[in-house]
């Protein structure tokens, strides 16, 4: 698995490149500018390289889809998350 998460940023960088040049108006170049800022911007300053903004918010969902979490079990859990990373 931790060899899947490495690789994975290489390959969301590429699905977002790949994707802007289907991009036909400025907002959505603009939102895919913003994903792949998010996808090398660590989730915060001390957190390990491989967890960056975008791979933590696929890996969470992942998860909600792989345990069948509701919907608001998981607003709940990102509510904690966000309490105790002070976001």
């Amino acid at each position: 698995m931790g060899e899947q998460i490495s690789k994975m940023p290489d390959k969301i960088e590429e699905m977002v490149r790949d994707a802007m040049w289907e991009a036909s108006t400025e907002k959505e170049i603009a939102r895919l500018e913003a994903l792949m800022k998010d996808a090398k911007l660590p989730v915060y300053p001390s957190c390990p390289k491989k967890y960056t903004k975008i791979l933590s918010c696929l890996k969470l969902l992942q998860l909600k889809a792989a345990h069948h979490w509701t919907d608001r079990s998981f607003k709940e859990l990102l509510d904690l998350l966000r309490d105790m990373f002070l976001m």
